[in-house]
């Protein structure tokens, strides 16, 4: 083993010592030898020639040494030289892009396309080499794909990783071994005609033979089916493009440098030129509480170059000495006029000065800027002799501190606008006529009203910039009296969306009778809106649907993931804005895009849950009601919404049922609601647009409630709820309880205050709860913005409530496990007994609805739940018993086990009574069919093969030869491809698919088998008339008998299947039916349901007593 080597530098400073002392020592000799070779010159010659040589050795090794010094310090200043100034960051020299060493392997790769790079990066390369290493250098990190058909976000997270990183190479790598996932939404790799023995990667080989007939590699139910990959690729392209040149409109407005020399030449071509006329320019000075400022303001028009201008100075009603400071200036310069408003705010101010003008011109100033002096001068010589009639000029921003300095001239038209204003009022001249005709200031907006002005006038004329400084501006935020500083930035969506939607022409428009336009505003969040968008289409249960996805100005990552999903397809139309508008503008947006009879809007967040578009429709059809509402539920699976209700006066809206299980829905049936949640809200397109769409003074909140409340006004059957349909909202399990939601809150307060609906408390009285109190809801009080909350108690005579704890996760996730269905078959057992039942998933069991169950039912799964207090607590133990303590038995009043010998263990273990009570079927399911089986299979195995999972009954199964069919995911590359019968399987079709099969194969955890856990889906497979091949469980064989056999070895069950086709049919049939009706007499969830009940009555009797 070799040893490392590490010298310290103290080492290294005394090696050098060592060798210049040698050194010297050696000169020393030789000049003491030379001085005795005078007198013994034969002795002295050949001592001198050797320590000379020893001498120059080591001067040569000490020169070295100080060469290397001398460069190490040479390259320490170099590199101090080139840090940047005040970073701390030095620019380490690196190759050109151009170099770029892994640009060869993937030009040699195949799947770079040179044309489509330089489409969507907006430049032009001279080999595909140069693309590809600039492609490599500047846009591989933003996970941007080398074609069309490629989507990084569909690579495993470590090559994404990778990628991120700069790394093409495990990308090439994952390409040549994925053979089956997808590559995105229109490439499969298992749809390409390839050979799988290449080593070259399907995607190249189908790249390669690629013409103009070629179809999309895609399966049979995909959207993009029948689509050609050439079309495809076309579209995907050029909208690709579309988002470079839309780069354009979101350039900065503001710049930290300027152009003095360019202004200085501008200006000296405008002053030569010869001067005609001088017409009059009307300024106008809006002002309140500005004494001082405005003294400054006035004092740079005084000082203008140019001296035919008059000054109308609006004082709306200051309440300090400007009045008086007003009159001041008025009388040391009779061009001055002082007009007195109505304090009715800023537009109103101006319109007065307007109304006063003379002038052949008008120029604005506010009293806290000031113009430079020659600035009237060149706007009014530069329009002459341009021949416009309305300009613009640089703006001098100075910030909070003197050097704070930016300054705005940019150049643009409407689509600039939209991105954001860059015309300022203060250095805006404009004439008179052209002013008046656009109408003047808006009087109803209080913020962005000179953003309102530049819309409409720019829909008459195009302004032009003129080069140079007007104007020092003051972008301080510490005044605040400042409009920018006192009101909200939400004015800027008004002022968008009035000068954006022209609703009255749209009345003329045709729509679709029947058609339903779903409207989904989105933004970033592109794997959430991919999941909204096909969770709606996938559960829509309705023919004519098409979906508006408002794309709000996501980044290039999010927005060409949008483009290659939904491009192409013909029910859905993606719409790109070049910024982030809220909610409101996104869904008004959506709807001139739309052309259906009908409008659900819904978001990226937005998922179907149960029920159908289709039901929707149905109930709308009434044309007294307004709109109708799913079920919203939150993330947890518990109830958001059932509804909108007031419960106090002068209060926000309640969520009705917020917080409850999603079975309480029902008792929102019929009811009537003033107002309803924008999730999931279907309305009639005719009547958004007689009320002009969704008001743009809400930014995230309030927005639903002040549109449905308009809308109620037109139908007089409101608003209904649909419990048949749900949707899940996934947001979280909190409240809105944000600034926003405030502020939201605040200007809904100020519009509805005088006309909120009368309060609906008898809408909280049922069969099971009342309404004991209101009070404020402390979690969100706010006086601007005030909430109320409904305290429920239990209504005396109700039928017994069951609260039951479900294992399983929320979502559709949690749908297909085994829990949920065995938990809905056992409450439909329930219900017949005359139970009222609801559940929760895991998440959701400390529900605050909890205070109205009489009995809390824990389905124990992987995590413990806490008993309710005041309820009578059970726990039935199916799995995991590993993880069940003495702590936790001692929590409930009943225990149960779905093991015969581990119930009796633990009560002997414990000290507690744990009764057994085993897993059971749904006779409405399963249950023996008198038709003969077809025994397509010899086998069928249903479940997923997952990571800590080990089914080794599957591998066995495999291993036998016997003819295997399996269900469920994760089996692909796992068994040959023609046993797998697909991802998942209904459970209403379970029973057909066993008895397709000779046996029904049954796996168990390793704990579960040994402490005699019985799976559920021997109870379903023998009660359908099946004979199960299970691993070894205890006690199994007492509850099943020989129908159940066990196997230890792949030959076992080839032997089982082998004696089964040799047996008599008929004595077969009859010990099937026989072990069939056993199950159903004792093994159902009906009798499940009846023992604890019984159980239940029992216990309470004997609490009593």
């Amino acid at each position: 083993m070799m040893k490392g080597r590490c010298v310290s530098s103290r080492a290294r400073r005394n090696r050098r010592s060592v060798t210049m002392l040698g050194a010297v020592a050696s000169l020393v000799v030789i000049g003491l030898v030379a001085a005795l070779g005078v007198w013994k010159p034969r002795v002295v010659v050949p001592v001198v020639v050797a320590v000379t040589l020893c001498s120059s050795v080591i001067l040569l090794i000490l020169s070295r040494q100080w060469a290397r010094r001398l460069i190490s310090q040479v390259n320490r200043i170099r590199r101090q030289l080139d840090t940047d100034s005040g970073t701390g960051v030095t620019r380490q020299p690196s190759p050109t892009w151009k170099d770029h060493p892994q640009a060869k392997a993937l030009v040699e790769s195949r799947i770079f396309s040179q044309t489509f790079y330089e489409r969507l990066s907006g430049k032009s390369f001279d080999s595909a080499h140069l693309a590809a290493a600039h492609y490599l250098t500047y846009y591989l990190q933003k996970l941007t794909p080398p074609n069309p058909f490629i989507d990084f976000h569909t690579f495993p997270q470590e090559i994404q990783d990778q990628i991120r990183r700069g790394q093409i190479l495990p990308v090439l790598d994952c390409l040549g071994s994925q053979k089956s996932n997808s590559l995105g939404p229109a490439f499969f790799p298992s749809f390409v005609s390839s050979d799988p023995e290449s080593p070259v990667s399907p995607l190249r080989q189908f790249l390669d033979r690629m013409d103009s007939s070629t179809l999309l590699p895609v399966p049979a139910d995909s959207p993009l089916h029948g689509v050609t990959a050439q079309s495809y690729a076309d579209t995907v392209t050029n909208q690709f493009q579309a988002l470079f040149d839309e780069q354009r409109v979101n350039r900065p407005r503001l710049t930290r440098t300027w152009d003095h020399a360019g202004e200085a030449a501008w200006k000296e071509t405008i002053l030569s030129s010869p001067e005609t006329l001088r017409p009059r320019v009307s300024v106008v000075m809006p002002v309140k509480n500005r004494p001082v400022l405005v003294r400054d303001a006035v004092a740079s028009i005084r000082e203008q170059s140019y001296d035919n201008w008059e000054l109308l100075i609006v004082d709306d009603l200051s309440t300090d000495e400007t009045p008086e400071v007003l009159a001041e200036l008025a009388n040391i310069d009779t061009r001055i006029t002082v007009l007195t408003n109505t304090g009715s705010g800023v537009s109103a101010a101006r319109n007065t000065g307007l109304a006063t003008a003379t002038g052949d011109y008008i120029a604005f100033l506010d009293s806290d800027n000031t113009w430079t002096p020659d600035y009237l001068e060149l706007m009014i010589r530069g329009m002459l002799s341009q021949n416009i009639v309305w300009a613009y000029s640089g703006n001098r921003l100075v910030g909070n501190t003197p050097d704070d300095v930016q300054y705005m001239a940019y150049e643009g038209g409407i689509e600039d606008l939209l991105i954001r204003n860059h015309i300022d009022m203060n250095v805006m001249v404009i004439s008179a006529d052209l002013i008046r005709r656009a109408g003047g200031f808006d009087e109803t907006i209080k913020r962005w009203v000179d953003f309102d002005l530049v819309m409409r006038l720019m829909t008459r004329s195009t302004p032009v910039l003129f080069p140079f400084i007007g104007c020092n501006y003051d972008h301080s935020m510490i005044q605040p009296d400042r409009i920018t500083v006192k009101e909200s930035s939400r004015w800027q969506g008004v002022v968008l969306a009035k000068n954006i939607f022209d609703w009255e022409r749209d009345e003329a428009k045709e729509r679709v009778p029947g058609r339903v336009s779903v409207i989904l505003p989105a933004y970033e969040n592109s794997q959430s809106t991919i999941d909204a968008v096909e969770s709606i289409l996938d559960n829509c249960g309705y023919d004519d649907i098409e979906v508006i996805v408002v794309d709000g100005g996501s980044t290039e990552r999010h927005a060409r993931r949008y483009i290659q999903y939904f491009s192409c397809r013909d029910n859905i139309r993606l719409v790109r804005l070049a910024r982030n508008f809220y909610n409101s503008i996104g869904n008004n947006y959506g709807y001139f895009e739309s052309s259906g009879e009908f409008l659900l809007f819904v978001d990226h967040k937005t998922r179907m849950r149960s029920g159908t578009i289709a039901d929707l429709v149905n109930k709308l059809r009434d044309d007294s009601i307004a709109g109708v509402n799913p079920v919203i539920l939150k993330r947890n699976d518990t109830i958001h919404s059932a509804g909108a209700v007031w419960v106090a006066p002068g209060t926000l809206p309640l969520q009705f049922l917020e917080g409850h299980p999603v079975e309480d829905a029902r008792y929102s049936t019929d009811h009537t609601f003033a107002a309803a949640s924008a999730t999931g809200l279907l309305m009639r397109a005719v009547d958004f647009r007689a009320l002009h769409g969704f008001d743009a003074s809400y930014v995230s909140a309030m927005h639903d409630i002040d549109l449905t409340l308009r809308a109620a006004k037109l139908r007089p059957g409101g608003f209904r709820t649909v419990p048949s349909v749900a949707m899940a909202h996934l947001k979280g399990n909190q409240n809105s309880s944000d600034q926003q939601l405030v502020l939201d809150g605040r200007v809904f307060m100020e519009a509805w205050r005088n006309e909120l609906p009368a309060t609906d408390l008898d809408l909280f009285s049922t069969s099971t709860f009342e309404a004991v109190r209101v009070g404020p809801d402390s979690s969100l009080l706010k006086p601007e913005a005030p909430t109320a909350a409904v305290t429920l108690g239990r209504k005396a005579g109700s039928p017994r409530r069951w609260s039951i704890k479900n294992p399983a996760d929320p979502g559709a996730r949690g749908d297909e496990w085994g829990d949920t269905h065995f938990i809905n078959s056992f409450a439909a057992s329930l219900r017949q007994l005359d139970q009222e039942v609801v559940t929760l998933r895991h998440g959701a069991h400390a529900s605050a609805s909890g205070v109205l169950d009489d009995v809390s039912l824990v389905v124990r799964g992987l995590h413990r739940t806490v008993p309710i207090p005041g309820a009578t607590n059970v726990l039935w133990i199916i799995s995991h018993p590993d993880k069940v303590t003495a702590d936790e038995l001692a929590g409930f009043d009943l225990v149960y086990a779905a093991s015969h010998a581990w119930a009796e263990w633990a009560t002997k273990e414990y000290g507690i009574d744990v009764r057994p009570l085993l897993q059971a079927t749904d006779a409405t399911r399963f249950f023996y069919a008198d038709s003969p089986a077809s025994h397509t299979n010899d086998l069928v195995f249903v479940g997923g093969n997952f990571a800590k999972r080990n089914r080794k009954s599957v591998v066995d199964a495999v291993e036998s030869g016997v003819r295997l069919k399996v269900y469920g995911p994760g089996w692909e590359g796992v068994v040959p491809s023609e046993m797998i019968g697909g991802p998942y399987i209904e459970n209403d079709r379970l029973a057909d698919v066993y008895r397709d099969a000779r046996f029904v194969l049954a796996d168990h955890w390793d704990l579960m088998a040994r402490e005699g856990f019985i799976q559920n889906r021997i109870f379903d497979a023998v009660a359908s008339g099946c004979r199960v091949i299970s691993d070894d469980v205890k006690d199994l064989d007492k509850v099943f008998g020989e129908e159940v056999l066990v196997y230890r070895t792949p030959d076992d069950i080839r032997r089982f299947v082998e004696e089964s086709i040799t047996q008599d049919y008929g004595q077969a049939e009859a010990r099937r039916r026989e072990a069939s009706q056993k199950v159903i007499d004792n093994h159902t969830f009906d009798a499940r349901a009846r023992r604890l009940v019984t159980d239940i009555e029992d216990w309470e009797r004997r609490k009593k007593l």
